[in-house]
C-alpha cells in the first residue's frame, strides 16, 4: 500500500494518518474476506519501517496468521507508545521482526527493542557491513543518486537492508540465515549464549523452523546473527 499522494513523505504526518491507513487496509481484507471467503490464517502481512506499526494496528483490527516487520521505525516509537498504537506481538499469532539499524534516538531509523516473537539483530541490529560498500558500487555503476540520497547515509543504507535480507529468503537458494538464541550480539560474538532454545530461520521460512511449544513460551526471543559484506549475504 502507497499512501505517499494522500498522506505525504514526512516521518512525523504519516506517523498521524498511520491508524487511518490501517483501518483502510482492514476493511480492503474484511471485502476480500466477504467475497471470497479469505481465511484469516492466511493472511501474512509484511511492513517496513513505519509500514510495520501500520500491520500491527491491522492485526488489531483484522485478526491475521503472521506479520514481519523489517527493522520497525523507532525514532519517536518508544516502549512508551501505547501498543495499540504500533506493533506488539499480541497483533498476530506470529510476530518476527528483523532489527538492521535500531537505537535511540536519531541518527537510528529502527527501534532496538524485541517487539514480536522473534526478534533477529544481523549483525547486532544497529548498522550492516554491506553499506560500507555501497558509496563505492554507486560510483561504479555511476548513480549520483544512489550515492547521494542513500549510501552516503549509514543509518539509512543499513534501514533498508532488512528488506534485501528478507528478498533472499524468499528463494532461498544461496541458503539460509540461522538466528542463535542469545541475551545479547557481545555474548553471541564470544560464543556465550546461556539462553536455551533451538536455533531459528530468519524470514519467510521461519515457520518452517519453529514449533508451537516456541511461540507458547511468549516474547520476546532475541536472535542473532551475522551476513557477509556482499550480496548473497549468508553467512
Amino acid at each position: 500500500m502507497d499512501c505517499t499522494s494522500e498522506y505525504g513523505t514526512d516521518f512525523i504526518d504519516s506517523m498521524k494518518y498511520a491508524k487511518t491507513a490501517a483501518i483502510t487496509i482492514a476493511r480492503v481484507l474484511k471485502n476480500i474476506q466477504a467475497k471470497t471467503g479469505l481465511k484469516n490464517e492466511d493472511v501474512y502481512l509484511i511492513g517496513h519501517s513505519l509500514g510495520t506499526h501500520v500491520a500491527g494496528m491491522v492485526g488489531q483490527i483484522f485478526k491475521v496468521k503472521r506479520i514481519t516487520a523489517l527493522d520497525p521505525a523507532g525514532v519517536t516509537y518508544t516502549k512508551d507508545v501505547p501498543i495499540d498504537q504500533r506493533l506488539d506481538a499480541s497483533d498476530a499469532e506470529i510476530v518476527d521482526a528483523i532489527h538492521t539499524n535500531g537505537g535511540k534516538g536519531l541518527p537510528y531509523l529502527g527501534l532496538s527493542f524485541p517487539i514480536g516473537h522473534f526478534d533477529f539483530y544481523v549483525n547486532g541490529g544497529i548498522l550492516q557491513p554491506s553499506c560500507s560498500h555501497s558509496i563505492w558500487d554507486g560510483i561504479k555503476n555511476f548513480n549520483v543518486l544512489y550515492v547521494v540520497g542513500v549510501s552516503f547515509v549509514p543509518s539509512m543504507c543499513a534501514h533498508m537492508q532488512a528488506v534485501e535480507y528478507y528478498k533472499i529468503t524468499i528463494n532461498n537458494r544461496h541458503g539460509k540465515f540461522i538466528g542463535v538464541p542469545c541475551n545479547s550480539y557481545r555474548s553471541f560474538k564470544s560464543n556465550n549464549c546461556t539462553v536455551s532454545g533451538p536455533n531459528v530461520t530468519m524470514g519467510f521460512d521461519l515457520e518452517e523452523s519453529i514449533s508451537p511449544e516456541i511461540i507458547n513460551k511468549g516474547p520476546p526471543r532475541k536472535y542473532y546473527l551475522d551476513t557477509t559484506s556482499t550480496y548473497p549475504f549468508v553467512n
